[in-house]
């Protein structure tokens, strides 16, 4: 995600920044696509936890944030790869950069999340969700943004969306044929 942001921010100037899970669709139209003066968590209730927020300390599934908040922030961690744990960082993020965040109510915030099977290639990480519930500050201002190593690979502009595919160069790619190893393709839509 570090790397979609930086790539779309050298190309062209965005008021808003939106990081949206593929899996989850809006129930209604009701819930704006938008930023604020404070981050804003759109994603919050999902089918799947029938409609509840599960616990206070998570910011993800579909969140917006204005390039300064994302900035101040440091983006999201590097270490995370797979499936687990970038949400709950993300929050701790927001709590060290000392940024409230908007969650609007359940009668606007609603989502479905589309059934499916983990990929087996994109396991959960016990080890990387347990990390990420810890307030790690030392690590905030030197993993993120700033520290994120990838190669471009193609960057395409279609009509309805932008392609960035990058390779990542970061730990888990000396570990052979590792999932987060492999081109990634990030889409923007106008």
């Amino acid at each position: 995600m570090n790397a979609g942001f930086l790539e779309i921010r050298s190309r062209r100037h965005f008021d808003c920044f939106i990081f949206h899970d593929v899996d989850m669709l809006p129930e209604t139209d009701l819930n704006f696509y938008g930023c604020y003066k404070s981050p804003r968590h759109i994603g919050v209730y999902v089918n799947k936890f029938n409609y509840k927020l599960l616990y206070t300390a998570v910011f993800g599934g579909v969140t917006a944030f204005t390039e300064r908040q994302f900035v101040k922030v440091n983006g999201y961690s590097n270490e995370f790869f797979g499936w687990g744990g970038e949400d709950d960082d993300m929050y701790n993020r927001l709590k060290w950069s000392d940024q409230e965040f908007l969650r609007f109510p359940d009668c606007v915030a609603r989502y479905t999340m589309l059934k499916h099977r983990r990929d087996r290639s994109n396991p959960y990480s016990r080890r990387q969700a347990i990390t990420a519930f810890k307030m790690r500050p030392e690590t905030y201002k030197r993993n993120g943004l700033n520290s994120v190593a990838y190669d471009l690979v193609s960057y395409k502009e279609e009509a309805l969306f932008t392609q960035i595919l990058i390779s990542l160069r970061t730990a888990p790619c000396r570990l052979k044929n590792h999932l987060a190893c492999q081109p990634k393709a990030v889409t923007r839509s106008p």
